[in-house]
């Protein structure tokens, strides 16, 4: 107990100087942890703004595939309008996409990519296509050589690449996906 005593009423204790170095210290070492944590919430930021606009672009490719594989006619068309694709899904009679009144109709109006005027994603600079246009002849029908298996239905891959716009500190991705088309017609223009 004496020792107790002893410690308890020792007037022993740390100078002025001892004080503002372990401050100073302390802070230095606070400072350098916020600014770790600064960057890392900010470099969090930039990846989850880059991987939710990689995957806003490949949702929207996903979504035209398969729209393309249902569809039983395909228009594609490049900046005379907003339309860039057109569908036929069912094969009514009395729809004609080349005058845009496709069952399915994407679009792209600024930087937004629309499916049937709802908009699907944004921040998309362009979506093109490869072939550029599906082949035809002069009469408007279908080359006899995209038909590969000679079954009157044209065989052929389109490739839809879609790019996204660069924003301040994430540059500029490109999605590339192919589908298999094969169609009996292609809408005229």
């Amino acid at each position: 107990m004496s020792e107790f005593k002893r410690i308890l009423h020792n007037e022993k204790g740390l100078t002025l100087v001892e004080i503002l170095i372990t401050m100073s210290l302390f802070s230095v070492l606070a400072l350098s942890i916020w600014d770790i944590m600064n960057h890392t919430v900010k470099s969090s930021e930039r990846i989850y703004a880059k991987i939710e606009l990689v995957e806003n672009a490949r949702i929207a490719l996903d979504f035209m595939i398969d729209e393309i594989r249902r569809a039983q006619k395909i228009k594609i068309d490049y900046p005379s309008s907003n339309t860039i694709l057109g569908l036929e899904i069912d094969g009514i009679e009395g729809i004609n996409i080349s005058s845009g009144a496709g069952d399915v109709e994407f679009s792209l109006n600024g930087n937004k990519l629309k499916f049937n005027d709802i908009e699907l994603v944004d921040h998309i600079q362009s979506v093109s296509f490869e072939p550029s246009s599906l082949d035809q002849d002069q009469n408007g029908q279908l080359d006899p050589e995209l038909d590969v298996n000679k079954d009157g239905l044209m065989d052929k891959n389109l490739k839809i690449t879609i790019k996204t716009i660069p924003l301040k500190d994430i540059p500029s991705y490109e999605i590339s996906g192919e589908v298999s088309i094969r169609y009996k017609e292609i809408a005229s223009y």
